[in-house]
């Protein structure tokens, strides 16, 4: 059997390592679901950034002595709905605990339906009372306490 040279074997281990790397990134990463507790940890703690990252942004709204309700309205949802989309994305991309997926996908779809009404109707979803109800109600089931939804 004759040797063969690390120049003619690089090409074949290349292929190898990439088929690999393929098949891992195809399965997805680990099969085991996240534990709940860790779940609501994780997504509180994402909840709590958004809410940090939003009051931080309206706040000179809310500073603003203007008599233009609307237009601040409309400003404070311009700035909701980005940060729900982002809150939407960290929360799906945690996966959802074991027997919860469906109450996980509901509560992304009722926050992903606030931020699109924020987006669509913003000067007068920020004032509807509902507007956050569904949502709410998804959070409390899912036990997450740190989502502006379920204050």
């Amino acid at each position: 059997m004759a040797k063969t040279s690390m120049t003619e074997r690089m090409p074949r281990l290349l292929v190898a390592t990439l088929v690999g790397a393929l098949l891992l990134a195809g399965c997805g990463g680990s099969s085991e679901p996240v534990a709940k507790p860790v779940f609501v940890h994780k997504a509180d703690a994402i909840c709590r950034a958004t809410v940090g990252e939003v009051l931080a942004k309206v706040a000179p709204l809310l500073k603003n002595q203007s008599t233009d309700r609307a237009g601040e309205a409309t400003a404070a949802a311009k700035v909701l709905a980005p940060a729900l989309h982002n809150e939407v994305d960290g929360i799906e991309a945690l996966g959802a605990p074991s027997g919860e997926e469906d109450n996980v996908n509901t509560f992304l779809e009722a926050t992903t339906d606030v931020a699109k009404r924020a987006e669509t109707e913003a000067d007068t979803a920020i004032q509807d009372p509902h507007l956050y109800s569904k949502a709410q109600s998804l959070a409390k089931r899912l036990d997450l306490h740190s989502c502006p939804f379920s204050a």
